[in-house]
């Protein structure tokens, strides 16, 4: 009969060796009225106390400070119960078995269970995952033991203590940085666990297979004690550790990591402190791939012995290689192999040339000077941008398009003088050094005013993407801001920088007389660069943080975007919608241009990428004769038909909409979808299974204007970056936000997820009912038809139950 082996553990967790070191150092100290079974059925009273406090933490989320106290408590009983019970021969090896395994499951449903109090109640659905996948590690270990009569529940480097510290950090997390990025993280949780369960099961089946394999065969022969049969033995036992397996599940776990990190810099998952997991995340990354090198030392060690062997003659060689070479690279940046127009000029021309290039230098410095301060005496990039007016927006676009100028100016009298070094200093030494100060006074006040530029806006990140877009025409580049953050700490222009410096007071003395005043400015400048870099290191120091997260995002958008249109393709039914458009004729009547449309359609992909129940947004404009009807008399007379008006303001978009669609239906809204911001008409756009028509509590003249505001986005492609900050491409909601941004009492105001400025849809829906009952409201509500999937019908809801709406779990439909 095989003696029952579930009290012994196979596999080693990565923190094996300081558990064991603490059993050995609390074990004297367990009492001795305190029993093994004591010990063990304490887990029903952390299960309870868990519980208990995360319905403490809806309330103040720092009882989860309780919750990983309990956890602590939790391991520190299960660490003992079953090494108290050998010390002292107690002889409840199945009842410990099956009783301690048992309630460590319980232990598991109660911080799920935890997590779902805390938890919105749309999100819940995925904790039912995670359990699913915890289940299956622990119905893996079950079934794995019965086959083998080894008990093993640490795999890959992780076993139960290193999942509870996860829980413990999970915790921290949700403290410090709130609820919504332990939900942003969930994914990535639950990718890394199905892995690594494909991983576990892969390799149990097959060790289970070899197993079957040798019993077909029947008894071995006498052992093999030659070298060889004995490292065969070694590999086919499965106590026997597995080097290369090792090596390989460590280095697996250690890329997993690092995608991990990369994914949480990519999608700024714990915005604004996704840096900082990214880092941490990193840095864990690295443990299993020391583990990996620990576990081939000896090889490791012989191979880096021989490697120094091979090269010991060589090290002066290479020392001798790399001064060179970083040499070579000091004198290309200093001293870059190119023409100048410099020493072609006489030296008559050239003194002209400088008189005149130094009066602009100064000209240039003061204007800079002055564009800056009016900056700060403005407060243009100071307030936050979610606060600023349309007007308001317009003016930082200006003052942008004038700074990049003057840049430019200081950058091409940079360019023109920066071959100074061409000039003699031995015959020409006055006009060496007044050369070298104009190109490196334009490259310092060039260099100064980017980093007051980036210190202004230290406190406000989402200008950023504002200032990064492009204009039409050409009168300003896309990613402007970005290119100044990478030049400021590029290594070329910091080495630049310092060799200026450097080389300034060997040539001061030729400038003190005439150029006094230039000299004085660089000094100002130079002095300054000190200052703003101490008073603000995060300019320089975030910028190869800056560049991999922009460099990230690039790499990522494009899979984002086709990710996007491929899950908006995907509807997994084929009934019709609700509302159909002989339904929605009926209801046509009550609407009116500028009223806000919300809609839904269950059964689309794409309702998973986007958060609430509402995924939907458009904004209804009418048909020309509509717009003339409802407007007469809002604009001159004098300046026709409100229909003629607009069709001199967006010709395009006023013709697009006079065009009947494809079905012969007459174009009256206006929605950003896939295809860009385009019209469509009622029936199409309210084609869907729930349909709600909000009015904003505004005068004719302000719905017009909204009117206005909405056809100038008329062709504008579709925003996968889903950031409010840019005006060169919308989302659906964004083109409602837009259109009602400048009126007066309507307070539509963009939220901040994951470092990005967005209004979901669902958001319009929280707004009308945060405002219904304020005096006077703000928005009414039109119309509300409500789908229900049971009897795949719809009906007209009332007003209670669409502000009760925006609160439905994304999955509604499921519990009808």
């Amino acid at each position: 009969m095989t003696t029952f082996a579930g009290d012994k553990k196979t596999g080693r967790s990565l923190l094996a060796g300081p558990e064991e070191r603490l059993k050995r150092f609390l074990l004297p100290r367990v009492p001795r009225r305190v029993e093994t079974y004591h010990l063990t059925m304490l887990t029903l009273l952390w299960c309870v106390l868990i519980i208990a406090f995360s319905f403490l933490a809806r309330h103040h989320i720092a009882w989860l400070w309780a919750v990983s106290l309990t956890i602590v408590l939790q391991y520190v009983t299960d660490l003992l119960d079953g090494a108290v019970g050998r010390q002292r021969d107690t002889g409840l090896v199945k009842w410990g078995y099956y009783m301690d395994h048992f309630l460590d499951y319980l232990f598991l449903c109660s911080i799920l269970i935890g997590y779902a109090i805390l938890l919105p109640d749309h999100f819940k659905y995925m904790l039912f995952f995670v359990l699913a996948l915890f289940g299956a590690f622990m119905t893996h270990s079950f079934l794995a033991f019965a086959a083998t009569n080894e008990f093993r529940i640490s795999y890959l480097g992780i076993g139960p203590t290193e999942i509870r510290l996860i829980f413990i950090a999970v915790n921290t997390l949700l403290i410090v940085f709130g609820r919504t990025h332990m939900v942003a993280a969930l994914p990535y949780v639950l990718g890394g666990s199905a892995f690594g369960l494909f991983v576990t099961v892969f390799r149990t089946q097959r060790h289970l297979w070899q197993l079957d394999l040798h019993a077909k065969q029947g008894p071995a022969p006498a052992a093999d004690r030659t070298p060889a049969g004995i490292a065969a033995a070694a590999v086919l036992t499965p106590d026997s550790p597995d080097p290369v397996a090792r090596v390989v599940a460590h280095v697996g776990l250690s890329y997993l990591l690092a995608a991990v990190a990369f994914a949480f810099l990519m999608t700024r998952t714990g915005y604004p402190h996704h840096r900082a997991l990214a880092a941490g995340v990193y840095l864990l990354s690295l443990i299993p791939f020391a583990l990996s090198v620990r576990a081939r030392r000896a090889t490791l060690r012989r191979q880096r012995d021989a490697l120094r062997r091979r090269l010991r003659p060589y090290w002066p060689h290479v020392g001798v290689a790399v001064g060179i070479a970083v040499f070579a690279y000091v004198v290309r940046v200093v001293a870059p192999a190119e023409d100048s127009l410099l020493v072609q000029l006489s030296d008559g021309e050239l003194r002209e040339d400088i008189e005149r290039d130094a009066t602009t230098l100064g000209l240039l410095n003061a204007r800079m000077g002055q564009h800056l301060d009016a900056a700060v005496g403005g407060r243009l990039l100071s307030v936050d941008f979610r606060q600023q007016s349309a007007d308001q927006r317009e003016a930082v676009r200006e003052w942008w398009g004038e700074y990049l100028g003057l840049l430019l100016d200081l950058d091409i009298l940079q360019r023109r003088y920066r071959g100074f070094y061409l000039i003699d200093y031995n015959t020409s030494p006055d006009l060496h050094a007044e050369c070298f100060l104009l190109a490196y006074g334009a490259f310092a006040a060039k260099y100064d005013a980017c980093l007051r530029l980036l210190a202004l806006m230290d406190t406000n990140p989402f200008l950023q993407p504002f200032l990064d877009e492009a204009v039409e025409g050409g009168a300003i580049a896309g990613g402007s801001l970005t290119g100044i953050r990478q030049r400021v700490a590029h290594p070329d222009n910091v080495l630049r920088l310092h060799a200026g410096a450097a080389y300034l007071p060997l040539v001061s003395e030729r400038l003190r007389t005439n150029r006094a005043h230039a000299l004085h400015d660089l000094h100002t400048h130079l002095a300054r660069v000190v200052s703003v870099v101490g008073k603000h290191p995060s300019v320089v120091l975030n910028a190869p943080l800056d560049f991999l997260e922009h460099r990230a995002f690039d790499a990522w958008l494009p899979l984002q975007k086709e990710v996007a249109v491929r899950m908006s393709e995907i509807r997994t039914t084929d009934r019709a919608y609700f509302i159909t458009p002989e339904c929605i004729r009926n209801y046509r009547q009550r609407l009116q241009p500028g009223d806000i449309l919300l809609e839904r359609r269950n059964w689309h992909m794409t309702n998973l990428g986007i958060p609430g129940f509402w995924p939907h947004a458009a904004l209804y404009i009418g048909t020309p004769d509509e717009l003339d009807a409802f407007f007469a008399g809002v604009a001159s007379p004098d300046d026709g038909a409100v229909s003629e008006q607009l069709r001199r303001h967006a010709p395009d978009a006023m013709q697009a909409l006079a065009a009947p669609d494809t079905d012969g239906y007459a174009h009256c809204v206006i929605e950003a979808i896939r295809d860009g911001v385009v019209f469509t008409s009622l029936e199409h756009s309210a084609n869907c299974d729930y349909l709600a028509v909000l009015r904003p509590r505004v005068d004719r003249a302000a719905r017009l204007e909204a009117v206005r505001r909405a056809l100038a986005q008329y062709g504008k492609p579709y925003d996968y970056n889903f950031d409010f900050s840019t005006d060169s491409a919308l989302v659906c909601s964004e083109l409602v936000y837009k259109a009602y941004e400048t009126a007066d009492g309507v307070g539509l105001r963009p939220i901040v997820q994951n470092g990005r400025l967005l209004l979901p849809p669902n958001r319009i829906a929280r707004w009308f009912d945060e405002t219904c009952e304020a005096q006077p409201p703000r928005v009414d509500l039109v119309l509300f038809l409500d789908g229900h999937e049971g009897t795949r019908s719809v009906r007209e809801g009332t007003l209670e139950t669409f502000r009760a709406s925006w609160r439905r779990p994304k999955w509604d439909l499921l519990a009808e």
